[in-house]
Formats: structure tokens, sequence, C-alpha cells
């Protein structure tokens, strides 16, 4: 779904001139279908990664607090 909007947005940015891929350059078209799957590859990889980042830093944050020494 997000991977859709961007790609929706990635054609209103083409439309207004943002910028121009090749085929573009002699009049406008809509940006390929086919780059939507580069999008929810995007999109996948990016959760993939903040889910990592966010396991590690709580277990990080675990072996932390276990390594402190106890205060009395």
């Amino acid at each position: 779904m997000i991977g859709f909007f961007i790609w929706v947005a990635e054609n209103i940015a083409t439309f207004f001139g943002a910028w121009v891929y090749p085929e573009q350059i002699a009049r406008w078209t809509a940006v390929s279908a086919q780059k939507l799957s580069s999008w929810f590859l995007l999109v996948i990889i990016s959760f993939v990664i903040v889910a990592d980042l966010k396991h590690w830093r709580e277990r990080r944050a675990t072996q932390s607090a276990d390594l402190a020494p106890a205060t009395k």
C-alpha cells in the first residue's frame, strides 16, 4: 500500500516537472507500473531494517541493565 502511494507521488512529481525520465522527454507519460515492485521492495527492506534495529536496541539495553552493578 505504501509502495503504491509512493508510485502515485512519483507520477505527480514527474507530471509537474520535478524530474523527467528519458521516456518522458517528448511528452509526459505515467511512470511504468514496473517501478511498483521497486517501491514495494524498498518499503519491505525499510521495515525489516527498522524492526531489526529496534530489536538490537532493546537487546542492548537489556544486556546493559544486566551488567550494571547493583546499588544498595
